[in-house]
């Protein structure tokens, strides 16, 4: 078998070279970065006991005024917020005690009821007011009611997911205590809370 001639033998290494040229600088580029990955959108930040409340303003029905955090803040004294419902057996059976509560305080504190929610999709308009109003009313409730009927504030700024919710601020908007239904012990529990940012 003929050998190769030195001319084929030039032309083989020069290719050769090429290829492991190309091969080095293929290797050597830079690969594109992938994607940043989106982060999620932050979840709200649930009041817990020792962090600041958010900002809140609701329509007050019964006066046709409006309450917001400021205005209660303003006052320098203590804040009760309970948001309840009419549909709830347990928020039903608190009122009355709350309703005795703030009168033992006075003007000392800052007592608002908050109803969440309305009657469903298919109810008609105001629906929700009417009957916040007729349960206020069968039970003789007097104390400032606002009404978030939207869910907007109470389930979003405030994660309230489960009725009856009670909270308590002190004069600057920090959340001192928070609780669900107490039954039996609501209103001592309540008074005992209270009674250490009156002191």
């Amino acid at each position: 078998m003929p050998r190769p001639s030195p001319l084929f033998r030039s032309t083989a290494r020069a290719a050769a070279l090429l290829l492991v040229t190309a091969a080095s600088s293929w290797a050597a580029a830079p690969t594109k970065a992938a994607p940043a990955a989106v982060p999620a959108p932050a979840a709200p930040a649930c009041p817990t006991p020792g962090a600041p409340t958010a900002a809140f303003s609701f329509p007050l029905p019964l006066s046709g005024d409006r309450v917001s955090l400021n205005s209660l803040k303003s006052k320098d004294k203590p804040i009760v917020l309970a948001f309840w419902a009419y549909s709830c057996g347990p928020c039903i059976l608190e009122l009355p005690a709350l309703q005795k509560l703030s009168s033992e305080w006075g003007d000392r504190v800052s007592v608002v009821l908050v109803h969440v929610g309305g009657c469903g999709d298919d109810a008609p308009a105001g629906c929700g007011e009417q009957k916040m109003r007729d349960a206020l009313d069968k039970w003789q409730i007097t104390l400032p009611a606002a009404l978030d009927e939207s869910k907007k504030i109470s389930g979003e700024k405030y994660c309230v997911k489960e009725l009856p919710r009670l909270l308590v601020l002190d004069g600057a908007g920090t959340v001192k205590g928070s609780f669900g239904a107490l039954g039996a012990g609501f209103e001592a529990t309540v008074r005992a809370e209270v009674a250490r940012l009156l002191r």
